[in-house]
């Protein structure tokens, strides 16, 4: 892929393929942070409705 990036700037003579690569890049980075992120709210979505369960079952138990 870069190699293509490489051959085009040697044909433009422009920084416009290294500006596409890079554009590229950070919206590879931005999809992936938004991955995480949305697995990370899950998991602690996940884990405090847990803790409730669990903080609910105690109540009752006395």
């Amino acid at each position: 892929m870069f190699l293509g990036y490489a051959l085009g700037y040697e044909h433009t003579q422009t920084q416009w393929p290294n500006l596409l690569a890079a554009f590229l890049m950070a919206l590879l980075f931005l999809h992936s942070a938004s991955l995480i992120f949305r697995q990370a709210r899950g998991e602690l979505r996940a884990e405090s409705a847990g803790l409730s369960d669990k903080a609910a079952c105690s109540t009752s138990e006395n």
